[in-house]
């Protein structure tokens, strides 16, 4: 809900940084099974039966949804131009690959990030971005065939692991994943942004506690260093729980307190009722309720 929500001059703060704009990229180069391409650096391998179907744009574009690598299928583009003459008609768009700093990656994170998913991080502290449509990109003049939609999909496996060719391909790259949940949102802007009021409870007590955001920051971080996933209300445990409510997004999250995997439940719970429930995942076994307990414990004794 907060996804659509959320203003879109959060949703993706995107500076190339790292890289001038420079329009020369080198001519692409043809192997026995791949073409490979070449943008600020970095290479891009497309299989040979594919490149005759294929835009491949290397030009670094700036701006929001900035991309060094931009792939559509040239049929789309081809008939959106005849469709729509004179126009910037767009079309067949498979994905994008960009990048973001560490601090317009965190901006990123503070919003929706719907069609941007992060796969990799460097030693540099850049985070790439493949950036995908939304909604079907295909585009033919008349009715499509089972033909074009055989292609269509066929390219949109193949763009899935292009990005793994990607990573292995350039040096110094590590596959990166992170969630973007409601969940993520509202804890990314506690942590990154000063904007939003919010308050730890525990029922039973009377307390409400008001940390400082430089008492709460280390909890926060451990809390997204997980990822969040929506699951069957079903499952919510019936155990103690810690509120972190945001009074003026009209939301509440209950992290629950039991001392096994339960204690990895989140609650969202909306001013009309509405609710949500969470699995968070640790690599390294934190428990998401006990962190909060420890966030609790800590503004008390503040």
């Amino acid at each position: 809900m907060l996804k659509k929500l959320l203003c879109l001059g959060l949703a993706l703060s995107l500076t190339l940084s790292l890289m001038g704009c420079d329009d020369k990229s080198p001519s692409p180069v043809v192997g026995e099974e791949t073409t490979t391409y070449t943008s600020q650096g970095y290479t891009l391998s497309v299989p040979n039966e594919y490149t005759d179907l294929l835009i491949i744009d290397t030009t670094a574009t700036e701006g929001r949804g900035s991309t060094f690598f931009s792939v559509r299928e040239k049929a789309s583009v081809e008939a959106a131009k005849k469709l729509f003459p004179g126009e910037n008609a767009g079309g067949g768009f498979l994905f994008g690959i960009g990048l973001l700093n560490e601090s317009d990656f965190k901006t990123a994170l503070c919003g929706d990030m719907s069609g941007a998913d992060v796969f990799a991080k460097d030693e540099n502290g850049f985070y790439y971005i493949k950036y995908h449509p939304t909604d079907v990109q295909l585009i033919r003049e008349s009715d499509y065939t089972d033909a074009d939609w055989a292609q269509w999909a066929e390219l949109g496996q193949w763009s899935v692991s292009a990005i793994d060719t990607f990573i292995a391909q350039n040096e110094g790259l590590t596959p990166y994943y992170c969630t973007n949940t409601d969940l993520d949102i509202y804890l990314n802007r506690l942590a990154w942004l000063n904007e939003d009021e919010f308050t730890l409870t525990r029922p039973g007590s009377d307390d409400i506690l008001l940390p400082s955001k430089e008492l709460s920051l280390p909890f926060l971080e451990q809390l997204l260093a997980g990822t969040f996933t929506h699951v069957d209300m079903e499952k919510a445990p019936d155990c103690e729980y810690i509120s972190l409510t945001l009074p003026d997004a009209q939301v509440r999250f209950d992290f629950f307190l039991a001392d096994n995997g339960d204690a990895n439940y989140v609650r969202q719970i909306w001013s009309d009722g509405m609710e949500a429930l969470y699995l968070a995942a640790y690599d390294n076994g934190t428990l998401a309720g006990q962190t909060m307990l420890s966030w609790y414990i800590a503004a008390m004794q503040a």
